[in-house]
């Protein structure tokens, strides 16, 4: 895969960029719970909804900040708030990177990833629950978008 280069200003020498993926600020809302293993079942926090401000999005991820910690390996699922577009609910996501910000905020580096990566006992059960990858949720909004978009047309 190619990396985009970046060029350093001040000493004239290019430097590669470590990010795979493109990143957009794209500040907005967003909720998101744990999930925890619990006798055997993948368990979503259900009583505590975590909230949190997005501070940008790529296609491999997303950096949110947040006033309570999370532990780096942990998994989540976000509900994202793409701003007037659409909300997407139930993505899948694995807290790669904790820093506490300036301000006492933690900020937190979330990797998109598949139900498969996810120990596999227990993919059944979040599938059930309507958990997917990111690349899945989007697929799914656009094709909703197209069909409505479809019955619009046809009622016209």
């Amino acid at each position: 895969m190619n990396k985009i280069k970046e060029r350093n200003p001040a000493s004239g020498v290019q430097s590669k960029n470590r990010r795979k993926w493109l990143r957009f600020e794209f500040a907005s809302p967003i909720l998101f719970r744990l999930i925890s293993i619990d006798q055997g079942e993948p368990k979503i926090e259900s009583n505590l909804e975590r909230a949190g401000e997005l501070l940008d999005i790529s296609a491999g991820g997303v950096l949110l900040a947040t006033k309570k910690p999370v532990t780096d390996g942990n998994f989540i699922t976000l509900n994202l708030n793409l701003k007037g577009v659409r909300e997407v609910q139930g993505i899948l996501g694995k807290v790669k990177r904790v820093e506490e910000s300036e301000q006492g905020d933690f900020l937190v580096g979330v990797e998109f990833c598949s139900i498969e990566s996810f120990p596999q006992l227990y993919q059944q059960a979040l599938t059930q629950k309507n958990i997917q990858s990111f690349d899945k949720k989007i697929m799914e909004a656009v094709a909703e978008s197209i069909l409505a978009r479809r019955k619009d047309r046809i009622k016209v």
